[in-house]
């Protein structure tokens, strides 16, 4: 895959909303798993996909004097163990209890020195089930896009 370095005016303006600190550009999105899943090998997963989408593995550089949209560049200090965490989920291990961490998740801004997006994957879900919660800036992409994104990050075989 091949990406501009320079943001596109429409993805600069998503980008830029977020000065405000009520308003958000986040793309937040719940799956729920039907069973825990191994640790490592999804780990394994999502670097390729961050391999594969080198968008993944970029921040945005803006320049305070300049009008030009900001430009993309990859991050020397990408941490995938940073943007990709797991926790065990609250109370009972339900639905609500995963949408109950996902709410503020959404609502928190990025760390602008880092990727734009984080995957919080909750286990300990009633019935031995996960959660992943995925939470991407709309600047990388539209809402298709990101199912298209993490598709390549997580296989829907039960056994691959």
């Amino acid at each position: 895959m091949q990406y501009e370095t320079r943001m596109s005016d429409s993805d600069a303006l998503m980008w830029n909303i977020e000065k405000d600190p009520i308003l958000r550009s986040t793309i937040t999105a719940v799956a729920v798993l039907d069973r825990r899943p191994d640790r490592e090998a999804l780990l394994h997963r999502i670097d390729r996909g961050t391999r594969l989408i080198p968008r993944m593995r970029q921040r945005v550089i803006g320049n305070p004097y300049s009008i030009a949209p900001p430009r993309w560049e990859v991050d020397p200090y990408f941490d995938l163990r940073y943007h990709v965490r797991f926790l065990n989920a609250g109370g009972d291990g339900t639905l609500r209890d995963v949408l109950d961490t996902a709410e503020p998740m959404g609502m928190q801004g990025f760390d602008r020195a880092r990727p734009l997006w984080e995957f919080v994957i909750v286990e300990g879900l009633e019935g031995d089930r996960a959660a992943i919660i995925q939470k991407i800036h709309h600047a990388i992409t539209d809402g298709v896009g990101g199912m298209q994104m993490v598709m390549t990050m997580i296989d829907l075989e039960r056994d691959p």
